[in-house]
């Protein structure tokens, strides 16, 4: 009878220690994407700083800047997910910068640049809203959305 006492009260044990292990690695991972975001909400306020706090595109040298930033952003200790969707997110603002870096004052007038400028932005929105689904998914409400992607 001591043995099997014993034996069960090593197992709750070893259970409680695996669920308090569980809890810590969501906190941590939870606290890892409130960094990223808050990281992130800096660079969107700075750069929104430097383009006049109006919203409108960023040139490609600011875009550049914008990415720099995102990519010095550590995403060590984040869940997969959310360092996955981090990370298109960073890439669809890489395409912006690769766009907006071959583009004269002359040619942004141009509908059908317009139309395809128009895509990456969208592109941006909806790559970061899989940022914030993810964030949600390991109980992180994101910052408001104050601002958009750049309007084209």
């Amino acid at each position: 009878m001591k043995r099997w006492l014993g034996a069960l009260l090593l197992a709750a044990a070893t259970q409680a220690w695996g669920v308090a292990a569980e809890t810590d690695a969501a906190t941590d991972a939870a606290a890892r994407i409130k960094a990223v975001l808050d990281a992130d909400a800096k660079i969107e306020a700075e750069a929104a700083a430097t383009v006049g706090g109006e919203p409108k595109a960023p040139d490609a040298g600011q875009a550049k800047a914008i990415v720099a930033k995102m990519k010095a952003i550590d995403l060590a200790g984040c869940p997969e997910d959310f360092r996955d969707a981090y990370l298109k997110h960073i890439d669809a603002w890489n395409r912006y910068v690769l766009f907006a870096d071959g583009l004269t004052e002359k040619a942004r007038g141009d509908p059908m640049l317009q139309t395809k400028l128009g895509e990456i932005v969208a592109a941006i929105d909806s790559t970061f809203d899989a940022v914030r689904d993810a964030a949600r998914r390991h109980g992180v409400e994101p910052p408001r959305d104050e601002t958009a992607a750049p309007a084209p």
